[in-house]
């Protein structure tokens, strides 16, 4: 078993800098998947994939994209997770549109893992407060100029380069 396999097994024990990694792999190993995606979401307006235990349902309506979720054993369907504004500018909205896909694809196998080892405790959804791609995330919000310090101090992470090297 590879390693990103087992951090999609995780779930809930899947800690912040796991998925701060998890994210990061995702927008390089994984970036031609995503931009396909991210343009079909854009032409469309509306996408659908699965990842993990669950499958995300995305939404691009008033210019704003939306995600919403449902488990693979349920019929429940968590509605507008996350939303995030995009600009007149195609090229800059399929960057936000690929950071998003990324986001809520680490959000989804935090709360929806594949069936293994470690169950979920809750039967919520949680997210993060600021999303990877905002430099708030990396200040804890304490403002984006010194999220963007404590982003250019930061160093890839050994759990990076655990999910390049599997």
């Amino acid at each position: 078993m590879s390693f990103y396999e087992e951090l999609l097994a995780l779930g809930q024990d899947l800690r912040e800098h796991e998925r701060s990694a998890l994210y990061k792999f995702l927008l390089s190993s994984e970036k031609d998947r995503i931009s396909t995606k991210a343009k079909e979401i854009i032409d469309n307006c509306e996408g659908r994939e699965t990842v993990a235990n669950g499958e995300i349902y995305y939404v691009i309506v008033d210019n704003k994209i939306s995600y919403s979720v449902r488990r693979l054993d349920s019929t429940y369907t968590y509605e507008n997770i996350r939303t995030a504004s995009l600009g007149s500018i195609k090229l800059l909205n399929l960057n936000k549109v690929r950071n998003f896909i990324a986001q809520a694809e680490v959000e989804v196998m935090w709360n929806c893992p594949l069936p293994g080892e470690n169950s979920q405790e809750s039967a919520g959804f949680g997210i993060v407060s600021y999303p990877f791609s905002d430099l708030r995330y990396y200040s804890n919000g304490r403002g984006r100029l010194l999220g963007l310090i404590k982003k250019m101090q930061g160093e890839d992470s050994d759990i990076l380069r655990k999910l390049q090297a599997s």
